[in-house]
């Protein structure tokens, strides 16, 4: 009897457990695919890893040996030199947002200006470091960022509170209508010599990525790859990003996860 109730306890317990999770089941050919939350290895992976950390500081420290060859190549120009970054996974840490989604089964633009709001992300992995070092070796840090215009003040506050130089009102350029950050770098280049661009999305770097598919972007890469670790430098992000958009140009963003499932698995080649 005791035996009998401890199996019913237990095949109560796995089904509660199983209950709670956000996955899906497809039995094909007797093989179970489980669907998940396409994003908890990804932001695990960048919040957790130390080798997501290592990343970071590898792409800051060559983002100084950058800047001291191309001051020491212009020399005393007329214009200063200027190191425009990204905010969002370049500079600044939105990993307990995307993690929240993840919980909330949601994804943005849910709850983004609540946390944009809250002010409080965390440094990237070597970002103050990076930042300050440009300021006291004479040049001057823009952060070019698609977050709109009415995250501004709390964009600053933010940067301000975790000691980042240049966070002003003049230094981060956020979106108003415009998606493409070309406009801003326009802005920029006029009083400014512009030596190095540093984002987590091609199209933080230069416009030629812009509204293009995968094939064509992994081309662009290839045909500018000389750029890459001489003017731009790239911090990966499996999280989010216009990576995504060929994906799921056929079913949209707003599709059910089955049908994202598929997207994905079609775009990807096995052996």
């Amino acid at each position: 009897m005791k035996t009998h109730l401890r199996i019913i306890a237990l095949t109560a317990f796995i089904f509660i457990l199983f209950a709670g999770c956000k996955f899906s089941y497809d039995n094909r050919d007797n093989v179970t695919v489980i669907k998940g939350n396409p994003t908890e290895l990804a932001v695990m992976y960048t919040q957790t890893s130390g080798e997501y950390a290592a990343i970071c500081y590898q792409t800051f420290a060559m983002g100084k040996m950058i800047f001291n060859m191309e001051k020491e190549k212009c020399g005393e120009g007329n214009k200063k030199l200027a190191v425009v970054v990204d905010v969002d996974e370049t500079v600044l840490d939105n990993t307990p947002y995307q993690v929240e989604m993840i919980i909330q089964s949601s994804g943005y633009p849910d709850q983004w200006d609540q946390w944009c709001n809250f002010a409080r992300a965390l440094a990237m992995p070597g970002a103050l470091e990076f930042c300050k070092y440009i300021e006291a070796n004479d040049g001057v840090v823009f952060y070019v960022t698609n977050r709109k215009d009415h995250l501004k003040a709390a964009t600053v506050k933010n940067l301000q509170d975790k000691g980042f130089p240049f966070a002003d009102d003049e230094h981060v350029m956020t979106r108003s209508r415009e998606r493409s950050k070309e406009p801003r770098r326009d802005i920029i280049k006029k009083d400014h010599e512009i030596v190095l661009l540093m984002g987590d999305n091609l199209n933080d770097l230069t416009n030629i990525f812009e509204d293009k598919d995968a094939a064509a972007r992994k081309m662009l890469v290839k045909d500018n790859q000389q750029l890459f670790g001489t003017r731009f430098l790239v911090f990966p992000n499996p999280m989010y990003g216009d990576w995504e958009n060929p994906v799921y140009k056929e079913v949209g963003f707003s599709a059910i996860p089955e049908m994202k499932h598929e997207a994905r698995m079609k775009i990807m080649k096995g052996f």
